[in-house]
């Protein structure tokens, strides 16, 4: 039998923990809080100081960050002699009478005053030239300046066409087209003037073997009772290059696969062209003649014989010139085996 007076010790030990967990969990509770909101108070508190927010230049956004040792910003590319919009969001703790904002801008050697934080640039011919854009930013009727905010941006060449922009393997980790794996998903950026909604396109794929020149075009994953269809990817508009051109991004949305039947290590250009979406189900067996050789095969053969034959139907006559060559990279060591010469005897 237990003894009472056991029983009358424990019971204020187990009260003991019991408030001690309650309070434990409360202040555990009370961090977890502190932490969850404070990034919006810190965001909030940001607003209560007049400043310059953001920048857009050529529809490309830019604000401060907190840059790491030998980080620096990467410059807005613009293209030589276009006229670009620059404009930018403030925060203004001007009391109400006390005028309004201003803005000074510095660019190219020129300042001007600007009642609003909005202008019309000529981006001079000088390709390659790299500036700091100044805008700074007078709240209310102050005398001294508010905030300043510097743009980089650096000035490309006039360019239009399909550019490509990076390969990825199965996992979407970077790839180098010099060492690429067996299968790549392709990214690239059609620089243009549409005639009409963006979603009235799309983009084909295609590869070639560099040393015959006839495309072929690209097909989709075919699974078992499905028919063959064309790799096609929507495009979609991301910036404006002047008020005449726009960049539209597009990508395989299932990986390409480059190199030999083999595995060897031969060089598959890839390339892409744009078409109108309503047209690609007409376009495709004028293109590629694709048959049935085999329970699991299919046999295609290219009906076109150049990169001439495809800008023939593309969208004003948008094809990838050059397209990009691709090196598979080499096996694995033991598919890949070097010979290694004799030994020579030692003296």
């Amino acid at each position: 039998m237990d003894d009472p007076k056991t029983q009358e010790g424990a019971l204020p030990r187990r009260k003991w923990v019991a408030s001690v967990g309650a309070v434990a969990v409360f202040l555990g509770l009370a961090v977890l809080m502190f932490y969850w909101l404070k990034p919006p108070t810190e965001a909030t508190r940001a607003f209560e100081v007049p400043k310059i927010t953001m920048a857009r230049l050529d529809e490309q956004p830019f604000m401060r960050m907190d840059l790491g040792p030998g980080e620096s910003y990467r410059p807005i590319d613009v293209m030589a002699g276009t006229t670009v919009t620059l404009d930018c969001q403030v925060v203004s703790r001007a009391p109400p009478g006390s005028g309004r904002p201003r803005f000074l801008l510095k660019a190219f050697g020129v300042e001007r005053e600007m009642p609003e934080c909005l202008a019309e640039l000529a981006i001079p011919d000088e390709v390659g030239r790299e500036e700091s854009l100044m805008i700074t930013y007078f709240d209310g009727g102050a005398k001294t300046p508010t905030d300043v905010l510097a743009v980089p941006m650096v000035i490309r060449g006039r360019a239009e066409g399909i550019e490509f922009h990076a390969l990825e393997d199965d996992l979407h980790r970077p790839v180098s087209a010099a060492t690429a794996p067996e299968q790549v998903y392709v990214y690239a950026r059609a620089i243009t003037r549409l005639p009409t909604d963006t979603r009235d396109y799309a983009a084909l794929f295609f590869t070639m073997d560099p040393m015959v020149g006839v495309p072929v075009l690209e097909l989709a994953p075919v699974h078992e009772g499905e028919r063959p269809e064309p790799l096609v990817s929507s495009l979609i508009r991301f910036r404006s290059y002047g008020k005449d051109l726009a960049a539209y991004a597009f990508w395989t949305p299932s990986p390409i696969r480059v190199g030999g039947k083999d595995g060897s290590r031969m060089v598959t250009d890839i390339g892409a062209f744009i078409v109108r979406k309503d047209q690609v189900a007409t376009l495709f067996p004028k293109l590629l003649k694709v048959e049935q050789s085999g329970p699991d095969t299919l046999t295609v053969t290219p009906l076109v014989q150049s990169l001439e034959d495809l800008r023939s139907v593309a969208v004003l006559g948008l094809v990838s010139r050059p397209p990009l060559h691709v090196l598979r990279a080499p096996g694995p060591a033991a598919e890949a085996q070097v010979p290694v010469p004799p030994s020579v005897p030692q003296p």
